[in-house]
């Protein structure tokens, strides 16, 4: 069977401490691996840039370092993104 790209949506709930710096892992949270290029990531429905974060597999890394604000719990991070599957 060919390959079709999909797409996807994500939404994680942040439960742990405030974390002010460095780099934190959401683990699993793509359905799918994602393409490159093709994801967007929004933490509170605020859009943040690529060099703001990295996908590794299905895992989302957030580098607080480079985003203006801390990472609170209750934050919600969420992405939309596209997938071969």
């Amino acid at each position: 069977f060919p390959s079709h790209d999909s797409s996807g949506d994500t939404s994680v709930e942040y439960t742990g401490n405030t974390i002010t710096s460095g780099t934190y892992s959401f683990l699993n949270f793509f359905e799918f691996a994602p393409q490159a290029g093709t994801i967007t990531v929004e933490i509170n429905g605020q859009r943040i840039q690529p060099s703001q974060y990295s996908v590794s597999g299905r895992n989302l890394v957030l580098d607080l370092d480079t985003l203006p604000y801390d990472l609170d719990p209750g934050d919600i991070a969420s992405a939309r993104y596209a997938f071969v599957s």
